[in-house]
């Protein structure tokens, strides 16, 4: 009655393994979601750190802070960052972004991914990690007009 009682224990456990492991990809369970928009700059990290910091140096009302960053030096890495846009006293927006650094081995040159994950209008309180979100397009287009044109116009 002892091993009866274990082995169904071990059944049970699993049988939810295997529904966790199936479910998962199903249920969509994860905390990433597409980016918003993507970019593709034909810079380097390095160089697009320096325009970031030299346009944060130029324009007051731009902040930002490299939140996380993911990978290994095999795979590459993935940098995160948060960028504040003061675009006047009563508008705040928020962009998550990331970067990556794409080696193209053929054409032995450097484009770097930039992705929009979040955008967020923090005097309404609208915006988050979907096009289908209250404020997100008009947020794109901010971010399009009034802050992607100078990080590209940035020396480097």
């Amino acid at each position: 009655m002892k091993y009866l009682k274990i082995i169904l224990i071990l059944i049970g456990i699993l049988f939810s393994m295997i529904i966790f492991y199936l479910g998962y990809p199903i249920l969509q369970i994860s905390s990433t979601f597409e980016p918003l928009q993507e970019y593709n700059y034909p810079i380097s990290k390095l160089n697009l750190e320096k325009s970031l910091l030299n346009l944060r140096l130029s324009d007051s009302r731009i902040t930002y802070q490299i939140t996380d960053t993911t990978g290994s030096k095999e795979d590459g890495y993935k940098y995160y960052i948060t960028l504040l846009f003061k675009k006047s006293s009563i508008q705040n927006y928020e962009y998550n972004l990331n970067y990556e650094q794409q080696t193209a081995l053929w054409k032995n040159s450097n484009t770097l991914k930039l992705n929009l994950v979040g955008a967020f209008d923090k005097s309404k309180n609208t915006g988050g990690y979907k096009k289908e979100d209250i404020d997100v397009l008009k947020l794109i287009e901010i971010l399009e007009i009034d802050i992607l044109p100078k990080i590209s116009k940035q020396p480097r």
